[in-house]
């Protein structure tokens, strides 16, 4: 009985040379360039084994330029000290999992099914999110809270914001390479996958038939396209369908907006973080840890969006009172342990960074998470007690 040609090995997968891979992936439309197609066998050597074709298209599914995203809302659990906590978001506080990096493949509608009539675009709302100033010896640095993914009819370009952009020099955010998806792949492929455990054996049967609906839904073959992903990134991965049902955008984000544009200027970017740091959030859960919080993941798929539309009518209206109180206030107080590692940790090395760079000269634009200039334990505050002025424009 003959196998199912996706079941077969690329017995010569590991040694063929990148043109023959590149040949390869246009026999089969799976529209991966060399540099991929290399980085796919350089995995599968490590494994000591040939990839089956299936697990090859996971890869190009996974690897779609259509990657999209959201924050990932369900509970991790944070041990500190022999104490163990639980917080109901963690993956909010990354932007490497609230832009348009991580992997989430949308598949186009069956030929078959009739085009949607285009919807009329939505009108723009004009948002006046906050910005701040803070000036050194011979620097001048502005602060501006971002949201990391919006939908595309939200114009945040206030004059103050764009006059602020036009002044600077450089742009500073959480990472400096948010636009570049050949950045995350590798770590991707290392943090994010186990081929040699597929997603099937570490979950329940009715986990993996909710999976499965879910994906579907989208026009995704069903929980196969998962199979070689870690838990951690099948949540993130499921977690896209309530945000772009709600109508948000990673390409739409704030950060994402800013790189291109100083990019394009030829203005350098730069990162408090690299996205290494941030990924390890997530892939440094345990097996057990893992499989829980995809598990409350699937309960929240149509309910993620709620906390998001309230901290954007915050950041539309430059409230960031409200951004603490949303984001903050309770992590602060049910999650001391892991708010100090996530929140006051992260501020005030990156305070200390911004105090250095005050102290040189030039005129920076830096970006960050809103709730990083929020509230009492705000990068904001810590420069404050530094003894810089901080001016709200």
């Amino acid at each position: 009985m003959m196998r199912n040609a996706k079941t077969n090995p690329l017995e010569n997968f590991l040694t063929q040379k990148p043109a023959q891979l590149l040949a390869l992936s246009v026999k089969y439309g799976w529209s991966l360039n060399k540099a991929e197609m290399t980085l796919a066998q350089q995995h599968f050597q490590k494994l000591g084994r040939p990839p089956l074709r299936g697990e090859l298209e996971t890869i190009a599914q996974t690897w779609s330029e259509h990657c999209k995203h959201k924050t990932f809302s369900g509970p991790v659990k944070f041990t500190s000290g022999g104490k163990t906590e639980k917080i109901p978001n963690l993956f909010k506080e990354t932007i490497v999992l609230a832009t348009a990096l991580t992997l989430h493949a949308q598949s186009p509608a069956p030929a078959a099914a009739p085009a949607a009539p285009a919807a009329a675009p939505a009108p723009t709302v004009k948002a006046t999110p906050a910005l701040w100033v803070v000036k050194g010896p011979k620097a001048t640095l502005y602060l501006f809270g971002t949201i990391h993914i919006l939908k595309p009819n939200i114009d945040w370009h206030t004059p103050a914001v764009t006059s602020a952009l036009a002044a600077s020099s450089s742009l500073l955010e959480e990472v400096d390479n948010v636009d570049d998806p050949n950045a995350i792949r590798p770590l991707m492929m290392q943090l994010g996958m186990d081929q040699e455990h597929p997603l099937s054996t570490k979950i329940t049967k009715e986990d993996l038939a909710a999976i499965d609906s879910a994906l579907k839904q989208m026009g995704a073959p069903g929980e196969s396209a998962v199979e070689p992903l870690r838990p951690w990134l099948v949540g993130i991965t499921l977690s896209v369908l309530p945000m772009l049902k709600a109508g948000y955008d990673p390409q739409s984000g704030v950060d994402l907006l800013l790189t291109k544009d100083f990019k394009a200027a030829n203005k350098p970017v730069k990162g408090l973080e690299t996205i290494e740091q941030q990924l390890h959030f997530f892939s440094d859960l345990s097996p057990t840890e893992e499989v829980s919080e995809l598990h409350e993941q699937l309960k929240h798929l149509d309910t993620g969006t709620q906390d998001l539309d309230k901290i954007l009518a915050a950041w539309q209206k430059g409230d960031p009172d409200t951004i603490a109180s949303i984001e903050n206030d309770d992590f602060r107080k049910d999650y001391p342990a892991l708010y100090d590692k996530l929140v006051i940790a992260r501020n005030k090395a990156w305070a200390d960074k911004l105090a250095t760079l005050l102290q040189g000269d030039g005129t920076t634009f830096m970006a960050v998470g809103a709730a990083h200039l929020a509230g009492p334990d705000s990068v904001l505050q810590l420069l404050a007690a530094r003894g810089f002025t901080i001016t709200r424009l």
